[in-house]
């Protein structure tokens, strides 16, 4: 790929307001956070930057909106009691979050399995699932899922390590290995695509962290 390591996808969150509330018969302890993601274009010229509203609640739980009034809506047909207190601009909190996909990085690939209509990649404890077939660049040369050496380039690929990771938002998910060779895949897909989800990764520290078909910023 053309862009920089430094061009990775950034990830900030904002905390607006703190508060508790009652949902059903329980009580918890709530936080509304803006989350800014920016994706670069794989040629590191270009950013497309999303917007998501989340409501947070003790225990790691947590919902997201596209939408302030979404999430209102939301809140206001779910708690019974609710008491917010709005954080100024000074005093917001900013957090800046490690993608996901980063926990594979400096990792192994360890074994490629091919199921019926998807595709596992292990990195010894992290595994992605990937549901839409991805393309394998190679030397500036794509190899897809119906060429003849397909398989046999993947499997090549067991006991490489991951040099970076990124998400572009004109190609998608994209990981890179110690030797020049990447895989890509694209999120954006046709209307008819089967699944709601293109790719899953799990592993420590990342509980089924999920790409779902023609999310923004890559549709």
């Amino acid at each position: 790929m053309e862009g920089v390591y430094g061009d990775k996808m950034e990830e900030i969150l904002v905390t607006t307001a703190i508060g508790d509330g009652i949902w059903g018969n329980q009580r918890y302890q709530i936080a509304l956070k803006t989350q800014r993601r920016t994706f670069w274009h794989s040629s590191g010229n270009s950013t497309r930057m999303v917007e998501r509203y989340l409501l947070t609640l003790q225990g790691g739980d947590w919902r997201s909106f596209r939408s302030r009034e979404e999430r209102s809506v939301f809140i206001g047909e779910s708690f019974s009691k609710l008491t917010l207190e709005e954080i100024s601009e000074k005093r917001q909190t900013r957090e800046n979050v490690v993608a996901p996909l980063q926990s594979i990085v400096d990792g192994t690939l360890s074994s490629v399995v091919f199921v019926i209509d998807y595709l596992q990649l292990c990195f010894f404890e992290y595994i992605l699932n990937i549901y839409n077939w991805p393309t394998i660049m190679i030397d500036g040369k794509t190899v897809t899922h119906l060429d003849r050496d397909y398989n046999n380039i993947l499997v090549a690929l067991i006991g490489k390590s991951v040099s970076k990771c990124d998400e572009y938002w004109n190609t998608g998910v994209t990981i890179e290995f110690e030797n020049g060779h990447a895989i890509c895949v694209p999120i954006k897909v046709d209307d008819d695509f089967p699944s709601p989800e293109i790719a899953e990764l799990s592993g420590p520290g990342v509980s089924f962290f999920v790409w779902e078909a023609n999310e923004e910023p890559f549709a």
